[in-house]
């Protein structure tokens, strides 16, 4: 499976402990972030690392060649509350300099600038290293966990899927709802609520829409039906016939990881929406589980780093106290324990296992126990 191409050049320190001439490498080989008149006490994050501004903040230095996830939130001090974050990715080019200007109209950083002067002028400052003091430094132990969350990302899925606004905004831009022939005509509900939905441009581009129910084949028997809504094999597997995952299923998993940045570091609810619904897809896979054993191998690893960014308060907060991604998980695990029944990869069973161990240890999730009123096999209905 095709995984983002990490620059092999340049050596990423595994901490934040490097000497004076790795550092003046650093920060001319890797890359940098550069934003005019940014406001002062305001939230801002790169990858997996967040901060609160300062007077002379003016950006980050040294950000490893590839992708990353830049995210920023106004903070009113006086009334004690914090604007909805907003967020970007970027991949970064060694030796880039990417320079921005804060829009306080738009309250948004603005990446589009046409007054090159200014960008020529803080460009020729940070050469000449009178922006070092103001330029906050990336934190490189933490640098390899989020290669881990995010390495499935291609820079061709990126320009596929990213909103074409190319902003991640955790308060939805909304518009109201187009008449057939293009139209805009403002209506309301039947409860008076203006009829809206997510603005286009600040739509992710998900390249497949998931289903409420498990599908079933065409003329299927009422067994055949019972049996795929509790088995989504066939769900799975026509996801994986559609163009965009046809030749690289990888780009499944890059949609799953883009998904799950959006939501733990954009705060976006549609985001989480389209991973727990990978997710269950996934996890409720019980014959695939026999023949795709290298999609099921490498979403293991996917998802043990990212409930390892989690707990189990976050999933049952947004699913009203009701863990889904628990049972999902445990249903994951219980299908891989009937290893001989699906003649499933050893190494996949043994995986499972490891992965299975690990949750009990860190999140106290118990697969062992099975409540009076629980099924093992999970299955949504409207």
């Amino acid at each position: 499976m095709a995984k983002t191409n990490v620059n092999e050049i340049i050596h990423i320190p595994m901490n934040n402990e490097i000497s004076q001439q790795t550092a003046k490498f650093l920060v001319k080989n890797c890359g940098t972030l550069i934003i005019h008149n940014f406001p002062i006490g305001s939230e801002f994050g790169i990858d997996l690392s967040i901060h609160y501004t300062g007077e002379k903040f003016m950006g980050m230095k040294m950000i490893p060649p590839g992708l990353h996830f830049i995210y920023y939130s106004l903070v009113d001090k006086e009334q004690h509350s914090t604007a909805p974050r907003s967020g970007f990715f970027h991949n970064f080019t060694q030796g880039e300099i990417l320079v921005c200007r804060w829009d306080p109209a738009a309250e948004d950083i603005s990446t589009n600038l046409e007054d090159s002067p200014l960008i020529e002028r803080l460009k020729s400052s940070f050469v000449n290293g009178q922006l070092d003091s103001q330029l906050g430094a990336y934190q490189f132990d933490q640098y390899q966990t989020w290669v881990s969350l995010t390495d499935y990302i291609s820079y061709e899925l990126l320009a596929k899927i990213n909103p074409i606004c190319g902003r991640i905004y955790s308060a939805s831009s909304l518009v109201y709802k187009p008449e057939k022939d293009g139209t805009i005509i403002p209506r309301v509900d039947k409860d008076g609520l203006p009829e809206m939905i997510i603005s286009p441009e600040a739509t992710i581009r998900f390249q497949c829409e998931t289903p409420k129910r498990f599908l079933y084949p065409l003329n299927a028997t009422p067994d055949e039906i019972t049996k795929h809504s509790m088995d989504s094999t066939f769900t799975l597997e026509s996801i994986l016939q559609l163009p965009a995952f046809a030749n690289n299923e990888g780009n499944l998993l890059g949609e799953f990881q883009f998904a799950f940045i959006s939501f733990l570091l954009g705060h976006t609810f549609e985001a989480f929406e389209y991973w727990r619904d990978i997710l269950r897809i996934i996890c409720c896979s019980r014959e695939a589980l026999s023949n795709k054993h290298e999609l099921f191998l490498s979403f293991i690893r996917v998802v043990y780093f990212q409930l390892k960014q989690t707990n189990e308060a976050i999933f049952a907060d947004i699913v009203e106290n009701e863990n889904q991604v628990f049972l999902y998980i445990r249903t994951f695990i219980l299908n891989l324990r009937d290893s001989v029944e699906l003649n499933i990869n050893r190494e996949l069973v043994k995986r499972g296992e490891k992965f299975a161990q690990s949750l009990q240890k860190d999140m106290e999730w118990n697969f062992d126990y099975e409540p009076d009123n629980e099924l093992p096999v999970i299955v949504e209905t409207e």
